[in-house]
């Protein structure tokens, strides 16, 4: 009878966690499905949207990858305007038989599950780092984000994004661990994955993988340099694929793009808004030099540099401050229909059903709070290093969260800063406050005690 009591004790924190992660995903799952029924997006077909649908339907049924718009009979000419990522996962749902609607059903409802698993990702990586309460907290908190939940309606990047990257944080921490090669390859692998979902996550995996390698090199258990660099491998090795393809089929394995060009110049303007317009959003709209600005580099460089120099406290303010604030508002008006939504929804839950509405109020009101200890998890990651505080536990996935959070704040920096850029960082958000409420808490308690 004892040893029964003692095994049924060490199986009960294993039947606990499978207890929070059955809850989050229920939680997570019944939401979407119930927001799927009850919501519609108004021409789902649309600008990006349109561009990937194109490219995924031109690659299943032409076997040649190209955004231009498809036609039956006719194959079009290859591109490579947008990464291949999403596009094939998009292709590896489409079929013959699909109408429009019932194919954006279809990509709704997978992006819905996928969502689902986001929000169970979160929870299994806090109960890891801090505890059962904490970890169902963290989940329940990704599932009922409205964000979340809208852009899984969208065919667009965001939602196959966020779920790799919480994945990528889980690969890097499995390699570390393992220090092994084939282990590092696959991790590295899935970082490819990644690089090849957004063209602005290019440079994401390598600056993950150095980052944590040299925050640890000096640590009691320090990654090896074979795990760095079979890391690096397993991402090239992904990554190179579409390079060797732009080259062998458009004679340039890095054919020039101008859609970072002209993010930079859209997110120059100060408050999204062109001088002394007073409107607020699309602010490259209204500038007449905005075109030859995309075009002629070095007329843009000058004529930025004049600006600065007309109003230089507005544009360091802009620069060191506000394009930060700007990309984590909880608004998209400044490139979208508003509020939580890119595209407009012709009916949205969000809008219409009681316990929607008081999910979204409840996600609105710990949106600022939630950044504010973003910023205190920063701070701790940051004392910690120069502190030499890196063997304690849970400092290496502090350390990969905290750069990608820095990876994108940058990016955000140097081109358009909107929300919408940062709604895959939701549930590292989620994560980072929580551990530091968790720090926050035991400081309190440990002052406590100490008077």
């Amino acid at each position: 009878m004892q040893h029964t009591s003692v095994n049924n004790s060490s199986r009960l924190p294993g039947l606990l966690v499978f207890l929070v992660i059955v809850v989050v995903f229920a939680s997570a799952f019944l939401l979407r499905i119930d927001f799927f029924r009850s919501s519609e997006v108004n021409h789902p077909f649309r600008s990006d949207a349109l561009e990937y649908f194109s490219a995924a339907y031109n690659f299943k049924f032409h076997g040649v990858y190209s955004t231009a718009l498809p036609k039956a009979a006719v194959s079009p000419a290859p591109d490579a305007s947008r990464s291949p990522g999403y596009p094939l996962f998009l292709a590896a749902l489409i079929s013959t038989t699909d109408t429009p609607a019932g194919f954006e059903r279809k990509v709704r409802f997978f992006q819905a599950l996928i969502g689902s698993f986001s929000a169970v990702l979160v929870a299994w990586l806090v109960v890891q780092q801090l505890s059962l309460l904490y970890g169902l907290a963290a989940g329940i908190i990704v599932a009922i984000a409205p964000q979340l939940m809208v852009f899984e309606s969208y065919m667009l990047t965001e939602t196959l994004y966020t779920f790799e990257l919480l994945v990528g944080v889980f690969a890097i921490l499995w390699a570390l661990k393992r220090q092994g090669g084939w282990a590092a390859i696959l991790a590295g692998a899935w970082l490819g994955w990644i690089s090849l979902t957004r063209p602005s996550a290019m440079l994401l995996p390598p600056f993950m993988v150095v980052g944590v390698c040299l925050l640890l090199w000096r640590s009691a258990n320090p990654p090896s340099r074979k795990t760095a660099v079979f890391l690096l491998i397993g991402w090239l090795a992904v990554v190179s694929l579409f390079f060797v393809r732009n080259a062998v089929t458009l004679g340039n394995p890095f054919p020039e793009s101008r859609r970072g060009w002209e993010s930079i110049v859209q997110g120059s303007y100060p408050g999204l808004s062109y001088e002394g317009s007073g409107i607020y959003g699309y602010p490259y709209r209204l500038d007449p030099l905005y075109q030859r600005m995309a075009d002629d580099k070095d007329f843009a460089l000058q004529e930025l540099k004049q600006r600065f120099l007309r109003h230089p406290a507005r544009y360091l303010n802009w620069y060191l401050w506000g394009k930060i604030y700007e990309s984590n508002k909880w608004s998209m008006k400044a490139e979208g229909a508003g509020d939580i939504y890119i595209y407009p929804f012709k009916t949205s839950a969000f809008e219409q059903q009681e316990l929607f509405i008081l999910l979204k109020l409840v996600s609105k009101y710990m949106h600022w709070p939630m950044m504010v200890l973003v910023v205190v998890a920063v701070g701790l990651w940051t004392y910690r290093l120069c502190t030499r505080q890196i063997d304690e536990a849970g400092f290496p996935l502090l350390s990969l969260l905290v750069l990608v959070v820095l990876y994108h704040l940058a990016q955000n920096v140097v081109f358009f800063p909107i929300a919408r850029y940062t709604v895959p960082l939701r549930p590292e958000y989620v994560v980072l406050s929580l551990l530091a409420v968790d720090w926050i808490t035991r400081w309190l308690q440990a002052k406590k005690e100490a008077g």
